[in-house]
């Protein structure tokens, strides 16, 4: 028998961009550690938080025999209303951590949602969350008078970065089990396909020691074009934030 998703099971929080490695699969000790606010029980409900209509082409083929439309871009919108606090010194406060993060503009975060879980539960790897980019425009407040307490309104701008549905991750350190093709000409220019594990959160590609930025296809597979060097077999090793890969027969690259 299904059982319905009911509220409060929303959890919100906040972190800046340059503290997640991988926006498309933050992991549990990311959006749990001290860089990250949990701000959901600060936000008024009828919050925005969504994507909206994508951009899209209609351009179509000379084989279309009827209206084609193709998604280009996401779009996505965000404004969140929080409360006051009335004794603003109380650095514990949800309403202070919301209110003193917001008041100053121009900062870039992910905002990550979860739904199904209550706020005081923390993130687990598995848990389903949607991450949107922003930066935040003035924020406004509200006088709530004899019709309720005092608020204040962030606006967000979007920034291009919307993850969709994705899960909560971890990072551990990568390894390579092969490389496609594993040979090319000394010139340089072979578009190399890396396989391996835990390729989500790689940031570069280390080749005898020259560093190249990949192409992440997926978390066991990239792809970078080799930089000119000298004819001779090369390690080929890919990193993160938890070190890089180790030598071994499948990350030979021979230059010739």
């Amino acid at each position: 028998m299904p059982t319905k998703m009911l509220n409060p099971n929303t959890t919100i929080v906040v972190i800046a961009e340059g503290n997640v490695v991988n926006p498309l699969s933050p992991t549990a000790a990311e959006l749990n550690g001290v860089n990250a606010y949990n701000i959901s029980c600060a936000i008024t409900r009828g919050y925005t938080l969504n994507p909206t209509d994508s951009d899209t082409d209609d351009t179509a083929s000379i084989c279309d025999t009827g209206n084609v439309e193709t998604r280009l871009y996401d779009n996505y919108e965000g404004e969140l209303t929080f409360f006051r606090d009335a004794n603003s010194a109380d650095n514990t406060s949800v309403y202070n951590v919301a209110f003193n993060y917001f008041k100053n503009v121009d900062q870039r975060f992910f905002v990550y949602r979860r739904l199904g879980k209550k706020s005081t539960v923390a993130f687990e790897t598995g848990d389903t969350v949607e991450g949107f980019l922003f930066t935040n425009d003035r924020a406004r407040s509200v006088d709530g008078g004899d019709a309720g307490p005092i608020q204040f309104t962030a606006p967000l701008l979007p920034q291009g970065n919307y993850t969709g549905y994705t899960f909560v991750g971890t990072v551990s350190a990568p390894t390579v089990t092969a490389l496609s093709p594993s040979g090319g000409p000394a010139a340089g220019g072979t578009l190399v396909t890396v396989t391996g594990t835990n390729f989500n959160s790689v940031y570069e590609v280390v080749i005898n020691g020259t560093t190249v930025v990949p192409t992440l296809v997926s978390n066991t597979s990239l792809t970078f074009v080799t930089p000119a060097h000298a004819a001779g077999a090369v390690n080929v090793r890919v990193r993160n934030s938890l070190g890089q890969s180790a030598t071994g027969a499948g990350n030979l690259f021979t230059y010739a």
